[in-house]
């Protein structure tokens, strides 16, 4: 099968993945217009095609959504990260990966492919400065933690486990530092009290008297995020 799928003037990336014992087929949306179509193993190629089919009226709906929203949100010509008071001009180029030097951010010239390059970079970014800033008010405030660990989650800021790993979405970085700290204090206080009750708030409120500004801020940000900056993985539709 083809790694494309053409609709409405354009080429989406499309991954087919065959799973064995599955009876139900699965085909996925991201916010950046990447079609997942997972299939049981036998599935024929032709078959395949034919749920491409039966699928496009929802697929020219949402992927019409996903060229609105990059016409309206283009990928910038200058990017800020507040959460570390850096910014990078960017330019784009012809090529397949991305290249930051330090004041200028070099990605491929299509948007599709600027876009991948961006969420890398973005990831590189948060493995880069994260670890230290979350060191240091675990150290400022008598946490402990075991890890960090930094992904590209697509509803949740963070996490913390029960054995004390703590998860960072590396979107943050595009956040103000208030935040961000917010964000890892918050963490940080999980890994003394699990539940979000009187005794995590009161926590939390010692050291970060702001936090209900920043939880409120939070909650509502996910939904600011420009479609460059989401992860892979998205919408479903489920076929039979």
């Amino acid at each position: 099968m083809p790694e494309t799928f053409f609709l409405l003037d354009h080429a989406w990336p499309l991954t087919i993945r065959r799973r064995r014992g599955l009876r139900r087929v699965t085909l996925s949306l991201s916010p950046a217009g990447h079609l997942s179509l997972t299939v049981p193993s036998q599935m024929r190629e032709s078959e395949i095609r034919d749920h491409l089919t039966r699928a496009t009226p929802w697929l020219r709906e949402r992927l019409g959504e996903i060229l609105a929203r990059r016409a309206r949100e283009p990928i910038p010509a200058q990017l800020h990260l507040p959460a570390v008071g850096e910014v990078r001009e960017v330019r784009r180029e012809t090529r397949t990966r991305h290249c930051d030097d330090g004041h200028c951010l070099r990605l491929p010239g299509d948007d599709e492919t600027a876009a991948k390059a961006l969420r890398r970079w973005l990831r590189e970014c948060a493995r880069t400065h994260f670890p230290p800033r979350l060191h240091t008010l675990a150290q400022r405030y008598g946490f402990r933690y075991r890890r960090l660990h930094i992904r590209h989650q697509r509803s949740r800021w963070g996490s913390c486990s029960s054995r004390g790993d703590i998860s960072l979405n590396c979107a943050a970085i595009l956040l103000p530092a208030a935040a961000v700290d917010h964000l890892m204090l918050h963490e940080l206080c999980h890994t003394v009290v699990p539940h979000h009750g009187t005794a995590f708030r009161t926590l939390l409120a010692r050291c970060d008297p702001t936090w209900r500004h920043w939880d409120t801020f939070l909650s509502g940000a996910m939904a600011e995020l420009p479609w460059w900056a989401l992860p892979e993985g998205g919408k479903k539709q489920r076929g039979g």
